[in-house]
């Protein structure tokens, strides 16, 4: 199979150097390769001949090159694991084979993403996101150890089918169906501390039984805790002064922005949860909560509690 791939394709005699046995038998095994492999097929004529069918084999345009400079510039996520070298010399095999690879000298810099504070579970527990990462392409379960968001809390132990990793916030989370009650979960990796491969295989779900993209798609952030509540109109009321940054950035899908004399008003539709809290607060007393009444009460309540700390004296010397 490996001369088939770097010849495209092979006669008898040039697949006896390969097999060491005679005609009849070569003849044999290259038949069995075209019934095995799904990209080989029987090429018509004499003498007898294998051939690849189904792959496509050509010079990747600049715009593949392209996408795979800035699919590369996400390798620094993965610092001290084999996904972070897979990903550059992905790119190398990918800018190699383009039209005018020497296009393509300093694309470390070139092509550059920031990547924040990274994970800090790597690269100290890569050999956990590595075996995570072949659970979910071999269809395993796992079983999981990881701790609570409380760190003075119990570890938790249980089995999940593992089905996606995401990133989010330059941050790796692993999205999960819990096998004791069938629940997808959201964990954070930096919290998992130890992952075994079970030998079971599960089937992947559907698409309507699983999507990442509508598990996300009402949620401000990552937050999944209250994904069983429906989403919210939220209205909020900024300082005039941001009205050019809120023009310029997009917190969720659902957002609409109107830039007013006074004021300006951002609207989202999404489940009520810490985040939106947290973003809220972010713009200090420049930001007003219209609705929903719930949201602003609880931005209210932490606004005084915050007030309190700040009106006691510090406690450092």
């Amino acid at each position: 199979m490996d001369a088939l791939l770097r010849r495209s394709r092979l006669t008898v005699s040039e697949a006896r150097e390969f097999t060491l046995v005679g005609p009849a038998r070569t003849r044999t095994i290259m038949r069995d390769l075209v019934e095995e492999v799904g990209c080989a097929e029987l090429a018509p004529g004499s003498p007898m001949r294998v051939r690849l069918s189904g792959i496509r084999r050509g010079v990747p345009s600049h715009e593949m090159a392209i996408a795979a400079c800035f699919a590369a510039t996400l390798a620094p996520l993965f610092e001290g694991t084999k996904l972070e070298t897979g990903m550059r010399e992905g790119l190398r095999y990918v800018v190699d084979a383009s039209p005018r690879p020497e296009k393509f000298d300093h694309l470390e810099r070139k092509f550059f993403f920031v990547r924040g504070g990274g994970e800090p579970a790597l690269p100290g527990n890569a050999k956990l996101l590595e075996r995570l990462a072949r659970a979910i392409l071999e269809q395993r379960s796992v079983a999981l150890t990881h701790r609570r968001f409380d760190a003075d809390g119990p570890s938790s132990k249980a089995t999940y089918q593992p089905l996606s990793i995401a990133i989010y916030d330059h941050q790796l989370y692993l999205l999960g169906r819990r096998e004791s009650d069938q629940a997808i979960r959201l964990l954070r990796f930096s919290r998992i501390t130890g992952v075994r491969v079970l030998r079971r295989t599960f089937d992947y779900p559907s698409e309507l039984e699983f999507s990442p993209r509508q598990l996300f798609a009402q949620s401000f952030g990552v937050y999944l805790k209250e994904q069983s509540e429906p989403a919210e109109p939220v209205e909020i009321r900024l300082h005039r002064r941001w009205g050019g940054y809120a023009r310029d950035h997009r917190w969720h899908p659902s957002q609409s922005v109107d830039v007013g004399d006074e004021y300006v008003t951002v609207r989202l539709t999404v489940r009520l949860c810490p985040e939106l809290v947290g973003w809220v607060l972010s713009f200090g007393d420049e930001a007003e909560v219209i609705s929903p009444a719930s949201l602003r009460r609880d931005v209210a309540g932490r606004a005084q509690r915050l007030a309190a700390l700040y009106r006691s004296p510090s406690k450092s010397k």
